[in-house]
Formats: C-alpha cells, structure tokens, sequence
C-alpha cells in the first residue's frame, strides 16, 4: 500500500498537489510552510485523540490508507522534511537518502495507538516551531 494506485511518486510534490491529501507546499509562500506544519500537526493531534479507532484503523477504499497510517505518514514526512532541510543549511550540495517504508511498517503503523501518533506528530513538528525556521 505504499504507492498511489496512480503511480504518484514523492518528487512530484514539488510541483502538483498530492492527489490522496491534496497538500500542495509548492503553492504556499515561502515563509509559511513551518507554520502551515504546525497547524497541521495540532490539527491531526486533535483528530487522533477525538475519533474511534476502530474508525482510523479502517480504510475508506481498496489501495487507500487508513486514517491511522496517513497520521503516521504526516509524521514521517515532519521528521524526513525536518531533516532534509536541516541537511540543506549545513551543506552546498547534499546527499539526500531515500525514504520508504515498507509494507510491514505500514501495517504497524495501522497497530499502533491513536495517542502514539498524536504524540510522534507533536514531537515531530517541535523542532520546527523553532525561530530559525521562520
């Protein structure tokens, strides 16, 4: 369940929208994606902590996540982000390793507590609440 039934792949990001979330960081000004992150963060705290999770261990569609694996992957993409950026201010040219879970992560990702997520988002988005990502 790793990959869109599409083919979407993550660098495409860059310029379209995601097409299972509709995020579109491409669109956004440059100053507000620490922020637009943040918000987003509490938000998926909020959500986790106020629905059944039988409801977010159940997938909507064939080949769509379950609201509990999106939750995770926000919280991947904060700490992956995070560190790309962080990489990108400390060198010129940096490597940027790859990142995909797999499948036996994702279904782990559907096992775990609501609360984890909520936690591993808020700790996620920490360092990016930080005045040097403003």
């Amino acid at each position: 369940m790793k990959d869109a039934p599409e083919g979407w792949e993550w660098v495409r990001i860059q310029s379209e929208p995601c097409p299972q979330c509709g995020q579109d960081p491409a669109r956004l000004p440059v100053g507000a994606l620490g922020a637009t992150a943040i918000d987003a963060a509490a938000r998926w705290s909020s959500f986790l902590e106020s629905t059944d999770p039988e409801v977010l261990r159940r997938s909507p569609a064939p080949g769509v996540w379950t609201p509990l694996q999106y939750a995770f992957h926000a919280r991947d993409m904060l700490v992956v982000f995070g560190e790309r950026i962080e990489l990108a201010c400390r060198e010129d040219d940096p490597a940027v390793p790859w990142f995909d879970p797999g499948d036996e992560e994702w279904r782990a990702y559907n096992e775990a507590e609501p609360a984890s997520a909520a936690n591993a988002i808020e700790r996620a988005a920490g360092p990016i609440s930080c005045e040097r990502w403003w």
